[in-house]
């Protein structure tokens, strides 16, 4: 082959090899070869249609992996909630100082519960007890149950306790109240029920007590309780922490719906800077009546700022067909 000369090739690029060697791979023919043209454009093109075919191979491969993850993901066992099981018959042992009426309010309170099926048997020890200690019970002790199935999602549970002494109820300590004397906070709490040695009803007292610093503007205010025990009198002994959040004070007021006099006597009864009480507010929207088919709470419009502590009030006690 003389140098210069142009051969064509069919299934490789045409070559032009200045220094006289033997036709390489990869070298592209001079611009002036129609021939090379001709053959680098064919060269091109099945190159192309050889990617091509890749792809669409690569394409249908991942199509198929799609089609086969997607079989295995549907072959899984769908994710289904915890199994339950209810409890259907209860039998105690011990509770030789425990008075009937009550075995018989737990026995009601446990039957027809549900429970995780994995965990019943803490749960409904979990129970027990916490009840025991409500009625005074404070050291007792609940063995481990007996749980033994029934039909499919019912089970049967023994329950062996010693409730041991039951305990009185000896004092109450508040701390952290400046708002209410702790009197007042005692009264809140059922002490003879409790000197009893009933103690269901603290929570209650707790809600009664928090609400009680609501009236005076302390929109967050926690009560958090405390108990200790003395085993040597046998008693059970409860602390009331107060914990006040900033006191909230009346910001402006306004009325839409009443008369000129109604409207002074509400806004002088919620004089500006004063405390605030929700429950207030509540008790002058029931006195002066509420539009018909309006519940009290749907007059009553507030808006609170944290920043200045107080509360703007507004009382609509237009009919509905007046508010738009």
């Amino acid at each position: 082959m003389k140098k210069g000369q142009i051969v064509a090739g069919e299934n490789s690029f045409l070559t032009n090899n200045p220094a006289g060697g033997s036709r390489q791979r990869g070298q592209i023919a001079p611009r002036n070869s129609l021939i090379s043209a001709k053959a680098i454009y064919r060269q091109l093109s099945e190159a192309g249609q050889v990617r091509s075919k890749i792809l669409s191979a690569m394409s249908r491969a991942v199509y198929c992996l799609v089609l086969v993850m997607t079989f295995f993901v549907a072959a899984l066992p769908a994710e289904s909630p915890a199994a339950e099981v209810v409890l259907r018959q209860v039998k105690f042992e011990g509770f030789e100082s425990v008075r009937a009426d009550l075995l018989k309010e737990l026995e009601s309170l446990l039957v027809g519960q549900r429970f995780p099926a994995a965990e019943a048997s803490r749960d409904i020890t979990y129970g027990v007890r916490s009840f025991l200690i409500q009625h005074g019970y404070v050291r007792s002790v609940v063995a481990p149950l007996e749980v033994v199935p029934l039909q499919e999602g019912a089970i049967a549970a023994t329950i062996p306790v010693d409730e041991g002494p039951r305990y009185s109820f000896g004092t109450v300590q508040v701390l952290g109240a400046h708002v209410f004397p702790a009197s007042v906070i005692e009264s809140k709490f059922p002490i003879a029920q409790m000197r009893g040695g009933d103690f269901s009803s603290v929570g209650a007292a707790m809600e009664a007590v928090r609400k009680l610093w609501n009236t005076e503007g302390f929109l967050e205010c926690w009560v958090e309780p405390g108990f200790s025990v003395d085993d040597e009198h046998q008693t059970f002994n409860l602390t009331v922490r107060i914990r006040e959040g900033p006191q909230y004070h009346v910001g402006d007021v306004v009325i839409l719906g009443l008369d000129a006099q109604q409207t002074k006597r509400v806004v002088e009864s919620l004089p500006l800077g004063s405390n605030y009480s929700g429950e207030k507010i509540e008790q002058i929207a029931i006195t002066h009546g509420t539009p018909l088919g309006l519940d009290v709470l749907e007059i009553i419009e507030t808006r609170v700022y944290s920043a200045t502590h107080s509360v703007d009030v507004t009382l609509d006690f237009r009919p509905s067909l007046l508010r738009f």
